[in-house]
């Protein structure tokens, strides 16, 4: 069967039609979602330097309450550590905070080991946590890998940075789930 010229040209204007609304579509996914990536890692590192301030005030009010390291043996300044943050209403208030949020999968604070010494998940203080992806890294891939991973099976990441004033040091932790992006 021919087609007439009149028929070939309209085909062809359509399918340029559909290739440029197509390339658009793509390149307004791909913005859209470093914004998306970019707002929830920003929200993920706000969060940390919340917690870590509360952390800080933690600290500051066990000593003023009197309470003191039995020792300056590690383990004395750890438990210490641990005993502030599980005594702090302020650094409880945060973290409870921050498990309503349904962006935010668990945030911890642990030692430079990954001992949790405070939590969201109240069964994680005590255990060793297991370093995953960081959010960071996801944001600095290509749209397609971005698609890819988040098209996947559930993912969790982390945003957390080690803070070096503290003692003993520890490490802020805020993760977020990758299956709630999407509601951001």
């Amino acid at each position: 069967m021919q087609l007439r010229l009149r028929t070939k040209l309209t085909l062809v204007m359509t399918s340029l039609v559909l290739l440029v609304a197509a390339v658009l579509s793509g390149v307004f996914a791909a913005q859209l979602l470093e914004q998306l990536l970019e707002a929830t890692n920003t929200r993920a590192d706000d969060l940390g330097k919340q917690v870590f301030v509360q952390a800080k005030h933690a600290l500051l009010e066990a000593g003023q309450q009197g309470l003191r390291p039995a020792s300056d043996a590690p383990d004395e300044i750890h438990d210490f550590v641990r005993h502030a943050f599980e005594i702090s209403d302020g650094l409880r208030t945060q973290l409870k905070a921050a498990k309503e949020n349904p962006l935010i999968y668990e945030v911890s604070i642990t030692d430079l080991d990954g001992m949790v010494l405070a939590s969201t998940d109240e069964n994680l203080p005590g255990l060793y946590l297991p370093r995953r992806t960081p959010l960071s890294q996801l944001v600095q891939r290509n749209f397609l890998h971005q698609v890819k991973v988040l098209a996947g099976p559930t993912k969790v990441f982390e945003a957390g940075f080690s803070v070096q004033q503290c003692e003993p040091p520890v490490r802020r932790s805020a993760r977020s789930a990758q299956c709630r992006f999407a509601g951001e």
